[in-house]
């Protein structure tokens, strides 16, 4: 078997096994495949759900012509276009411009994840590197065991070119053509910081 049946065999055998996971997965379970893996993570906790529902509201005020589409209204699977190692994932939120019927990664003009204890590595490390091959403008990362947030954007490759952080309690600029500001100050700390 060549290189290139060997990488689409892998490729199919990821994609059916995470429509096979994704079929099964009790209610508000979270299916995605990243880097090649499916992950099944639980429902959101309390803090994860507050901090999705703050980047909604800042962001969906401050840009009156844009979609967030967060968990709290519909949010696509985005299908990450690699065909070595193709992906699905379900972002926390999604920024569209408003009146985007379809959503695609490359389209997505801001995709936002906020950890949890089951998904911190994959979102500081594998999403960095799924978003960037996909084409992902923007990737926002509120990082609530580091307490900061970070900013990538430039993607080349598996990797994004520039990168801006602050610590929780700080302001974020987002440039253009973003222009938002988060304010993380009214993030909620986790009950035992560093520790969950």
């Amino acid at each position: 078997m060549n290189t290139g049946t060997a990488a689409a065999v892998a490729a199919q055998a990821a994609l059916d096994g995470y429509a096979a996971m994704a079929a099964v997965a009790p209610g508000g379970w979270r299916v995605e495949l990243v880097d090649g893996h499916v992950r099944v993570t639980p429902q959101e906790d309390a803090g994860h759900a507050e901090i999705v529902a703050s980047l909604a509201a800042q962001l969906g005020a401050q840009r009156a012509d844009a979609e967030v589409r967060s968990g709290v209204g519909p949010v696509p699977v985005l299908a990450l276009a690699d065909a070595e190692m193709p992906g699905r994932v379900l972002p926390d939120l999604v920024l569209t411009r408003t009146g985007a019927t379809t959503v695609t990664a490359a389209s997505a003009l801001l995709v936002a994840e906020v950890t949890m204890k089951a998904t911190g590595n994959v979102d500081r490390v594998e999403k960095v590197r799924a978003y960037a091959r996909a084409g992902v403008a923007a990737y926002l990362l509120v990082d609530r065991h580091y307490r900061s947030t970070t900013l990538f954007t430039r993607p080349s490759g598996a990797r994004y070119i520039q990168k801006d952080s602050v610590p929780f309690g700080e302001r974020l600029a987002l440039p253009a053509p973003l222009e938002a500001t988060i304010d993380t100050a009214v993030f909620p700390a986790p009950v035992k910081p560093n520790t969950w």
